[in-house]
């Protein structure tokens, strides 16, 4: 077993394990080696604080893209084959833990500009084996969980195996979503977690400190875009400007289907190629990939 707990440089660190991307920042963080061929990327700016990322198998993949807050309290246990995946400019909350258990062969992919909060769990398998009494074959085995871009994920949020969320929509606090697909552009909430609505979007800008001028003056997205209290234009590339930034629609030319995901991660040789199949997909500019038909 191999304990990281400082910042390290690119470089092959035993086992076959690769730390590839450019030196992280670490603060009371330790990244664990306990199998081999394993790939841990990290872009350029990543930072971890309070962090525990562990490899418990062989041949898995963790890439961190730099997030606009950095990855603190992050909890990531992947095993053999699996994948736990970010996008760029995704935001973590700093104020409490994110979970991601990856195991059994099926992995966690986060698309770009997600928004995390406190305490968000998710896991890919049961942990335990589950059998059917009458048959003795084995039931309820591992799925992927798949995030698309721009999804927000409020406090308290359980992902368990097999779901899919297109990109826009909100998984609303202490929502559990178990297998379910959920639509771009829409909001569940409730255990278990129903769709609440649809056609909406949300913007990143915190809404805390408003007054109630602020109230009557932001009543529509025109006044409030672009001004004082809109965030975005500091934090986002030119894609995710305007008035349209955060609505999405299938194009079925730009629409890269979740089974074909998982599929190719599953089917990788080695971590190698999943940690190409990655970069590939954060290198895809189409803004509605992550948005797939009804």
């Amino acid at each position: 077993m191999i304990k990281i707990t400082t910042p390290s440089a690119l470089s092959h660190i035993g086992d076959n394990n690769r730390l590839y991307g450019a030196p992280c920042a670490m603060e009371r963080s330790v990244i664990t080696f306990s199998g081999k061929n394993n790939i841990l990327y990290c872009e350029e700016g990543v930072t971890l604080t309070d962090a525990k990322l562990s490899f418990k198998g062989d041949n898995s993949v963790i890439y961190l893209s730099r997030s606009q807050t950095g990855y603190t309290l992050t909890r990531i246990d992947v095993h053999h084959d699996c994948v736990c995946a970010f996008g760029p400019q995704d935001m973590i909350s700093p104020h409490g833990t994110l979970e991601i258990i990856a195991s059994e062969h099926s992995h966690c992919v986060f698309g770009e500009a997600c928004f995390i909060s406190l305490e968000v769990f998710i896991r890919t398998s049961d942990a335990h084996a589950i059998f059917s009494a009458t048959t003795k074959e084995r039931v309820a085995k591992p799925k992927s969980v798949f995030i698309g871009d721009h999804v927000w994920l409020g406090q308290g949020v359980t992902l368990m195996k097999g779901t899919r969320i297109d990109s826009g929509a909100i998984v609303g606090s202490a929502a559990c979503v178990a297998g379910k697909r959920i639509a771009h552009n829409s909001s569940w909430a409730g255990n278990p977690a129903k769709q609440i609505g649809t056609g909406i979007f949300w913007n990143p800008s915190p809404v805390h400190g408003w007054t109630a001028a602020d109230g009557e003056q932001y009543t529509d997205y025109a006044s409030f875009s672009g001004s004082a209290k809109d965030i975005v234009p500091k934090l986002y590339l030119p894609r995710w400007q305007g008035e349209d930034a955060f609505i999405f629609s299938y194009d079925d030319k730009e629409a890269i289907r979740y089974e074909d995901m998982d599929a190719a991660l599953s089917s990788a040789k080695d971590a190698e190629e999943r940690y190409l199949y990655l970069k590939n997909l954060y290198e895809n500019p189409a803004k509605n990939r992550f948005v797939h038909g009804e």
